[in-house]
């Protein structure tokens, strides 16, 4: 009984000194550490993550309407500059978004909307996040991914 006392102590004293949950590793997030660049050129990221969000289309054809939704996935970042898109063009540009292996091998190449999610000027600084659809980018591709490559077409 006085072991079992002991190890509950033990127990509870060390739980305020474990780390708190990040809250987007409570919504499924995980982080990434890719090598994000435009123009070779590294991007100043803040924050590089993958999740997983609901997306929505409408389907209107041939006096149908209707429409459907699916899960899929999105690689997520931010930056403290616009070096992507001028904000002007926010929510516009395609882009060639290129993968590459640690040897600097090509592994994929994919046209996508790079959209922007928003950007804050709070006057301590702005700050841009993207959010790119990762659909038909298979993960063992992303597993073995050390460099993205945007490009503004």
């Amino acid at each position: 009984m006085l072991r079992v006392l002991i190890m509950l102590c033990f127990a509870f004293s060390i739980v305020p000194f474990l780390p708190a949950q990040k809250l987007l590793e409570k919504m499924g997030a995980i982080e990434t550490n890719f090598k994000l660049t435009s123009a070779n050129v590294p991007l100043a990221i803040n924050t590089q993550y993958i999740i997983e969000r609901g997306t929505g289309r409408d389907v209107r054809q041939s006096g149908f309407a209707g429409g459907y939704t699916s899960q899929e996935f999105f690689l997520v970042f931010t930056l403290s500059e616009p070096t992507l898109v001028t904000r002007e063009r926010l929510n516009g540009p395609t882009y060639n978004v290129t993968f590459y292996d640690k040897e600097g091998k090509l592994l994929a190449r994919i046209g996508r909307h790079l959209i922007a999610i928003s950007n804050q000027d709070d006057g301590a600084g702005d700050w841009f996040c993207y959010s790119l659809s990762l659909r038909s980018i298979p993960f063992a591709l992303l597993d073995i991914t050390a460099r993205v490559e945007i490009t503004i077409l």
